[in-house]
């Protein structure tokens, strides 16, 4: 009989968020866009200009695309993210950021694999202490670490 992992804690996200864009922010996207384009064909360089041309029609599907509901779960075996199952000896270290005023709620995994992305996961309307008590069984925390990554900030100030 196969072993059924116990489920420590489990909550959903959409797995990825819009944010609100003022019209002043479309407008500026456009006009980098088509200086970028135009430079691109002046420039010849048509490569480039395909791949601004791609980039702003995947941008613009994505933009009218409804978030999935992503369902997260931390067990006594590892965590399970949909349908991928990360296993404990796959990380190396999480740690936590929360700070509601400006917006940050999230926990965030290392993997041992340096090739791989680190893992963010919202933490929505779940306690952190609880969390951070339950990953501490499992893994260690990395205590470093007390800002948002600079990536996820410029998303944020980007509105990306």
């Amino acid at each position: 009989m196969p072993y059924d992992p116990q489920i420590l804690a489990s909550w959903s996200f959409p797995e990825f968020e819009s944010p609100e864009r003022p019209r002043f922010w479309y407008l500026g996207a456009g006009l980098i866009f088509l200086i970028l384009l135009v430079y691109a064909i002046i420039s010849t360089n048509f490569l480039f200009a395909v791949v601004l041309v791609m980039a702003a029609i995947i941008w613009l599907v994505r933009e009218r695309e409804t978030p999935l509901a992503v369902n997260f779960e931390i067990t006594d075996e590892g965590l399970q993210l949909d349908h991928n199952f990360y296993d404990y000896e796959q990380l190396e270290n999480f740690y936590l950021i929360y700070k509601p005023d400006q917006g940050s709620k999230n926990l965030y995994f290392h993997f041992k694999s340096k090739i791989r992305p680190r893992l963010s996961i919202p933490l929505r309307e779940q306690d952190p202490v609880q969390i951070r008590d339950l990953l501490l069984n499992y893994l260690q925390e990395d205590l470093d670490q007390k800002d948002i990554p600079t990536s996820e900030w410029l998303g944020k100030i980007m509105k990306l």
